[in-house]
């Protein structure tokens, strides 16, 4: 990859017909690379299809952080994106998991609270669910995330095995 392959990289962009937009980053650095996952926030975008062409994408707004990989070398399922009937956005998932599938963090953003729920499992913990608001930066979301080893398994929370998200 090189040098010249450092910094913040577009994957992929996802756009409805009400102007949400989610964006998928991968920051690359020297010895690590994450995922980030990210929303529009404030006011929608105008609908694509009324300018006349689908192949225009509304210029992006401000994003917020709703999920991410959070660990290195971390497995990752997503972003899994809900529709309602009316083809809208209605939640988007991310997945995340460490190498060794001892914890694993659930977000779930929903388009209507515009709230991310966080759950967090811990093998041998009970999962601790924290809801919170998208976040300006990946780093920001990070130090928001739950940690069932120090909240749950603290308060005599153990469990013989934990249920996955």
């Amino acid at each position: 990859m090189g040098f010249q392959g450092l910094g913040d990289h577009l994957l992929e962009t996802y756009q409805d017909r009400h102007g949400h937009r989610i964006e998928l980053w991968c920051t690359r650095r020297i010895f690590d690379s994450q995922f980030d996952l990210r929303i529009a926030v404030g006011n929608a975008a105008p609908a694509i299809e009324a300018a006349g062409d689908p192949h225009i994408q509304a210029p992006a707004g401000p994003m917020a952080n709703v999920g991410g990989c959070f660990f290195d070398n971390g497995e990752n399922q997503g972003p899994i994106i809900d529709r309602n009937p009316d083809g809208g956005f209605a939640r988007v998932e991310w997945i995340t998991e460490d190498p060794t599938h001892r914890r694993k963090y659930l977000f779930r953003y929903d388009f209507a609270t515009r709230q991310v729920a966080i759950t967090a499992t811990v093998t041998g913990c009970a999962p601790v669910l924290k809801v919170v608001l998208p976040q300006q930066s990946y780093a920001r979301m990070n130090d928001l995330l739950p940690h069932p080893e120090k909240d749950a398994c603290a308060t005599g929370g153990l469990l013989p095995s934990a249920p996955t998200p």
